[in-house]
């Protein structure tokens, strides 16, 4: 899934594929488009005089919006996600992983939230991404739920992006985790700030979950406060790719990720 590349400090790279793969040895960008136009931009980098290398990130649409697109500047364990002004909904939704990484049944990845232009903004982790030909791609996803403001609720979903299938199979209400708590009705909770960190592990049909503040200590999986465990149906994806999920950033807004995480979602895994 590489992607035709003119070496430049701008963007020039263009795919009719809404799958993409791009690296530099100094830091990187990949935008996915709704209507599966890549592009590449890359940045000079900025820091000491010990850099290391960057995270080399591929990334698929789930659901597109019409022709808009993210992009993605990568560190060696951390993401940054921009949706250009020129974008025109807030519709798109998209999973991506390391370049390095292999297809794995059993998987875990883990990353911190440290900032978003709003509670609107949806992150989360994905498994089993199985990236087909033409640029179809299986998941399955564990995300920060926006629907109704209920920003504490994580879901489960399946996707299947060549019949547009977003299924959801858990939804885990962590607002005694997540939520202030409010001094008496009809006052509603608002999330807590960031940030948060979302571990996620697959193994079989088993998935857990788990996720904190970094203002606690890491919880134990199983802590029903911080996760929950899931049986996922018998059609879900098998294996894949382990990464991060980042979907409806209306135009001009961000959100980054840091300490990037992927293992082999043994027991021992944290």
């Amino acid at each position: 899934y590489a992607l035709p590349l003119i070496a430049s400090n701008r963007a020039r790279a263009i795919s009719h594929q809404n799958y993409g793969r791009w690296s530099s040895d100094r830091s990187t960008a990949l935008a996915v488009l709704g209507l599966a136009i890549v592009s590449v931009v890359s940045f000079p980098s900025v820091g000491g005089a010990r850099e290391t290398r960057p995270l080399e990130v591929r990334a698929a649409v789930l659901t597109p919006d019409g022709t808009d697109g993210y992009e993605i500047a990568t560190g060696s364990r951390s993401a940054t996600v921009v949706a250009p002004t020129r974008n025109a909904g807030a519709n798109l939704r998209t999973v991506f992983w390391s370049g390095a990484a292999r297809p794995q049944r059993d998987a875990l990845t883990c990353a911190t939230w440290i900032n978003a232009t709003s509670d609107g903004v949806q992150q989360g982790s994905a498994v089993r991404i199985d990236a087909k030909a033409g640029g179809f791609v299986r998941a399955v996803t564990v995300t920060k739920n926006i629907y109704l403001n209920g920003f504490w609720i994580f879901n489960v979903h399946v996707w299947e992006s060549a019949t547009n299938e977003m299924r959801r199979i858990a939804s885990v209400d962590l607002r005694e985790t997540f939520a202030s708590p409010v001094s008496a009705p009809p006052a509603v909770p608002v999330a807590r700030a960031l940030p948060w960190r979302l571990c996620t592990r697959v193994a079989g049909s088993t998935l857990e979950f788990k996720a904190w503040r970094l203002t606690e200590l890491e919880p134990v999986w199983g802590d029903p406060a911080h996760g929950a465990t899931v049986q996922l149906p018998p059609d879900a994806p098998t294996q894949g790719y382990a990464g991060w999920y980042v979907g409806h950033l209306e135009p001009g807004a961000t959100t980054s990720f840091i300490d990037l995480v992927t293992g082999d979602g043994s027991p021992r895994s944290r």
